[in-house]
């Protein structure tokens, strides 16, 4: 009886294996994987011996479309697709644990700036401040993220070209534009910023993008953005020279982003944008008060 059910199997095995064929392999250059989804460098494109090579092997890694960085939470193609394969970050997320260098660079930045804007506004009104002015900023997680992502963008991705608007200090509007053509905000109809992209949004605002090789720490960048956007004036009864968006009264946010370039390049990245809040989460009390300032 065991022996006829052994001989059974034996012959069960035998029929599957003649009615169900050997799978055949769907790479017919013999390499990499064998599945559907490889694309065989013979079948697609190629090239004249002697001339520039036009195809490449999408396979290779050589292309955008490999394993996103997990630490970009957003990138042009996910979650999202804006740019299909196209893994450069419009939001990045990281941890002091694992990147202490950059999250006390940028939180050094934003403490020092807030510390000057506080010391010009009590150096023109004197203490107490208004309760109405907001001396020190909030930072924003969404924003930081953005800012971060935008000079890890650069840093990563685009090593060799100039960081658009270096060391200037712009508006929302359609400049100056990544390497994708979007700004940081943009409130025109068309999707066109990194702001639209991950769903935030301003009532206003300005980017002060900062790239190069002497700007190493946050009190660097901060020594820079102080001297250049946000300046004591001479005297308490002199108005603030023009130009000074880190000392404009209307802002709720400010964040800053840092990325580095290693190797041999040894770049910096820096980018902070202060911004107004279009909601408002609350409404003040509108009581009488004296003094100067109120």
């Amino acid at each position: 009886m065991t022996s006829g059910r052994i001989w059974g199997a034996r012959l069960a095995a035998l029929a599957v294996a003649i009615i169900i064929p050997a799978c055949q392999s769907t790479n017919p250059a013999g390499v990499g994987v064998s599945s559907s989804l490889w694309i065989s460098p013979s079948s697609v494109g190629g090239t004249t011996p002697g001339t520039t090579s036009f195809w490449v092997d999408p396979n290779l890694g050589n292309t955008d479309l490999f394993v996103p960085d997990p630490y970009d939470v957003v990138t042009y193609t996910r979650p999202t697709i804006w740019i299909l394969g196209l893994n450069h970050p419009l939001m990045t997320d990281i941890q002091a644990k694992q990147f202490p260098n950059i999250v006390f660079n940028e939180q050094r930045a934003m403490d020092l700036i807030n510390q000057q804007r506080e010391t010009v506004f009590v150096f023109i009104l004197g203490k107490p401040l208004p309760y109405t002015l907001v001396a020190k900023l909030t930072d924003h997680t969404g924003v930081r993220q953005n800012c971060r992502a935008h000079c890890k963008h650069y840093a990563v991705w685009h090593p060799n070209d100039p960081f658009p608007g270096n060391g200037g200090a712009f508006p929302p509007g359609p400049t100056p534009a990544n390497a994708e053509g979007d700004s940081w905000f943009n409130p025109d109809p068309p999707v066109n910023s990194r702001f639209e992209r991950v769903g935030l949004a301003v009532t206003s605002g300005w980017e002060l993008p900062l790239a190069g090789k002497q700007w190493r720490s946050g009190d660097d960048v901060a020594a820079y953005w102080i001297q250049n956007f946000c300046r004591k004036p001479l005297l308490r009864t002199d108005p603030v020279d023009p130009g000074q968006w880190l000392l404009d009264v209307s802002m709720t946010h400010m964040s800053v982003g840092f990325w580095q370039l290693g190797g041999s390049g040894l770049v910096y990245y820096w980018t902070l944008i202060v911004c107004k809040d279009p909601n408002v989460a609350v409404t003040l009390p509108t009581l009488p008060f004296g003094g100067p300032g109120f």
